[in-house]
């Protein structure tokens, strides 16, 4: 459940118990996911709780080596009983991502103990391509083995920032899938930034209106931001 206040900000409670979450296998994940697929993208509550966490880690494992798998933590501490486990997790599943993207926040939480660029450090050391840090309504940080970068956000009037980085990662891979872009092509700093331009500004029109409701391609592409 989803409370906002009145800056637009999200506070959440989490209710697990009684719901359809233990009704996920790894045979409905692994049908779900076609062996064609040119994107996955994996991440939060889901990663936390069992049975899902240790399913979703299935097909990220059985992925075809072309397809471009994308991390989002989403860290929830008040919603994770055993961070331990939880961080030994996304470190599994960062070494088949090819992008993370991460808040400070999330950063904080994954190693309490490590400046955040220490903790990208070591998600590019893993083998992750692309590093993407977000801050609020201020720059994103783009990280990659060989650099860095920085992409505007949209001003708006924030209304709810519920979904805004699910609206960020579907709009990153939208962009880049659209353009007919692969792993590889990871390696461009140039292209990778083109990508979260489009992001951000998923995100914002997502951001100023409620409802955590992403924009249509008409809504984006008229958007002046």
């Amino acid at each position: 459940v989803a409370e906002i206040d009145e800056r637009g900000a999200a506070g959440y409670h989490f209710y697990v118990d009684g719901t359809s979450a233990a009704g996920l296998t790894a045979k409905n994940a692994s049908t779900v996911v076609a062996a064609s697929a040119t994107a996955l993208h994996v991440g939060t509550l889901g990663l936390v709780l069992e049975p899902i966490g240790a399913t979703i880690e299935q097909p990220v494992g059985e992925s075809d080596p072309a397809c471009l798998v994308m991390l989002d933590p989403n860290c929830r501490p008040s919603a994770t009983p055993d961070p331990v486990a939880f961080r030994a997790r996304i470190e599994r599943i960062a070494r088949r991502a090819d992008v993370i993207k991460v808040s400070e926040d999330d950063l904080r939480f994954l190693a309490p103990d490590d400046a955040a660029d220490a903790t990208i450090d070591r998600f590019l050391g893993l083998g992750v391509r692309v590093v993407l840090c977000t801050h609020g309504g201020d720059d994103v940080e783009v990280r990659t083995p060989s650099g860095r970068g920085t992409v505007p956000v949209p001003m708006v009037e924030v209304v709810d920032t519920v979904g805004a980085g699910d609206a960020f990662g579907g709009g990153f891979l939208a962009s880049w899938t659209a353009a007919g872009h692969g792993r590889d092509d990871l390696a461009s700093m140039d292209l990778v930034c083109d990508s979260v331009r489009v992001a951000v500004r998923v995100a914002a029109l997502s951001c100023a209106r409620a409802g955590a409701d992403a924009p249509t391609l008409a809504e984006l592409e008229a958007f002046p931001g």
